[in-house]
């Protein structure tokens, strides 16, 4: 009998796991936007847009990325 923590199959294709990450971003953006709403209960959509765009832009949890290591800037010229 499946248990009320039982967790589904991992996706196997590329497809599936690209289709995950996705939905996860999704409900990411959707959170983030509510906590903005939250924060600025008179913004109207456009303003709780250009917030999240904002966020988005900002990347507030990783200025340097999302990889370890130190910060490189590349020249695709060189």
């Amino acid at each position: 009998m499946p248990g009320m923590f039982d967790l589904p199959e991992p996706p196997s294709t590329p497809a599936q796991r690209l289709r995950m990450a996705l939905a996860i971003f999704s409900d990411g953006l959707a959170m983030e936007r509510e906590k903005l709403r939250r924060q600025h209960p008179h913004a109207t959509e456009a303003e709780l847009s250009e917030l999240l765009a904002a966020w988005l832009n900002s990347r507030p949890m990783a200025p340097d990325g999302d990889c370890d290591g130190r910060p490189r800037h590349w020249n695709p010229a060189s």
